[in-house]
C-alpha cells in the first residue's frame, strides 16, 4: 500500500501487505505466457485486497457487484515485463502467433483492469524489490532500498 502519488510516478514509501512466491499452475511455453499467468493471479489478489480494504474503510460491499464495490480503493499492477505491459496498453488487440491462449488471457486481464479501474505500470527490474526475495543475484536491491530510507 502507498499514497496516490505513487500512481503519478513519484517515489513513495510502500507497505507490503501481501507477497508470495510459487509455481504457476499451468505449464507455459514461454516466459511471456508465464508473465500473463502470473499477472492474472496478481490481479485476482489485488481485487481481493481492494475489496477487503474498501470493507475496512466502512463502505458497503455488494458481493454481486464486486467491480462497483472496489471503485473506492484504487489499484495498481506493476510489472517489469515490457512485452506484457505493451500488450496490455496497446490500443488494438491482436491474437496471433504460437501463444494464442496467452494472448486471449492477456486481453481478459486488460478488460479486468479496465473494469476494476486498476492501472498497469511498467518499471525496470531494478525497481522490483521482491526480486531480492527469490533471485540470489538481486539480494542487494532490498538492502539498497532500505539504505535509501524507504
Amino acid at each position: 500500500m502507498s499514497t496516490s502519488r505513487l500512481r503519478h510516478g513519484f517515489e513513495e514509501n510502500v507497505s507490503p501487505i501481501h507477497w508470495r512466491s510459487g509455481k504457476i499452475e499451468r505449464t507455459c511455453r514461454s516466459p511471456a505466457c508465464a508473465e500473463v499467468m502470473g499477472c492474472l493471479d496478481v490481479e485476482d489478489e489485488l481485487t481481493f485486497l481492494r475489496l477487503l480494504w474498501t470493507d475496512m474503510q466502512g463502505y458497503t460491499i455488494s458481493t454481486r457487484k464486486i467491480d462497483e464495490s472496489i471503485q473506492y480503493t484504487k489499484g495498481m499492477l506493476i510489472t517489469d515485463a515490457r512485452n506484457l505491459f505493451d500488450k496490455l496498453i496497446r490500443p488494438t488487440a491482436s491474437v496471433k502467433g504460437a501463444e494464442k491462449r496467452s494472448s486471449i488471457e492477456a486481453l481478459s486481464l486488460r478488460k479486468n483492469l479496465e473494469r476494476g479501474t486498476a492501472d498497469i505500470h511498467w518499471v525496470n527490474s531494478g525497481a522490483i524489490i521482491a526480486n531480492s526475495l527469490t533471485k540470489t543475484k538481486r539480494e542487494g536491491q532490498l538492502m539498497l532500498c532500505l539504505a535509501s530510507g524507504f
